[in-house]
């Protein structure tokens, strides 16, 4: 016969076990860089003394997506773990309540969006050319919760400004001919390759390309770790590290329409 694992809590209940505070009960802490940049540490969006619980309910689920496997492309360097809605979409929505009363309510048809990450030192081999800082996108919040604890020097979660231009989530030398590094990311990326370890690119090297590093988050159990999902940030994970898990959770959206062309365009 064959063995299946059952949720708990399940789909009928989990609203009763794992109750999602609203925005006057979640702690969260704001660490400002500068006038434009800054990120949050919060406590998790449900009273701690149940996050083992919610631990092992993420982990009943498998890994959907084997991003080290010789056949995926995926430029998320991590393996993946999906949750139904049931589990994600109130968190996703505190975090919409949260962007609308602390940083702008001009939100226009919102996204909610969950993945996993999870590192295994002998297994996870990154896309090479996918190393440099990402976007995630145009507008929302992007949060960790992790599941794992670490020191800053062997993980964090690094931010950046770029100094090129910026074409939505694509950066200039990606499809500007013109710009001076736009040869060699074209042939790094066509000819995208399979590194045989984890690796990280240097500081050094991505402020050669135009990324400034702002700060490096830290990457500590039972927190959960944000920012808004337009800045380039990139996962720092020292070779000594055996395992690193987190997961996401987020929101897209659009700015609210202010013409009737603003409107055409939207769609």
């Amino acid at each position: 016969m064959t063995k299946f694992k059952r949720c708990y809590p399940d789909a009928n209940n989990f609203n009763k076990v794992i109750k999602i505070l609203n925005i006057e009960d979640w702690n969260c802490e704001y660490y400002s860089i500068d006038k434009n940049y800054g990120y949050w540490i919060t406590d998790p969006p449900f009273d701690i003394n149940l996050f083992e619980i919610f631990k092992n309910l993420i982990a009943s689920f498998p890994i959907q997506k084997d991003n080290s496997a010789l056949t995926n492309f995926d430029p998320n360097p991590f393996d993946s773990i999906h949750l139904p809605e049931w589990i994600y979409k109130d968190i996703c929505n505190l975090l919409i309540d949260f962007y609308s009363k602390n940083i702008s309510d001009d939100i226009y048809l919102e996204q909610i969006h969950e993945w996993g990450n999870l590192y295994f030192r002998e297994l996870t081999k990154p896309i090479s050319c996918w190393r440099i800082p990402h976007l995630d996108y145009v507008h929302g919040l992007v949060t960790n919760l992790w599941f794992t604890n670490h020191s800053l020097d062997m993980s964090c979660t690094k931010l950046f400004h770029y100094e090129g231009k910026i074409y939505e989530t694509v950066y200039d030398f990606q499809v500007d001919e013109t710009h001076k590094f736009h040869k060699q990311w074209a042939e790094l990326s066509k000819n995208a390759s399979r590194a045989d370890s984890w690796f990280n690119i240097p500081d050094e090297e991505l402020k050669k390309w135009g990324f400034n590093l702002l700060a490096s988050i830290p990457t500590v159990e039972k927190t959960m770790t944000m920012y808004k999902a337009n800045i380039p940030h990139l996962a720092y994970v020292s070779t000594e590290v055996d395992f690193r898990w987190s997961h996401s959770f987020a929101f897209s959206f659009i700015p609210k329409p202010k013409t009737l062309n603003d409107l055409r365009y939207a769609f």
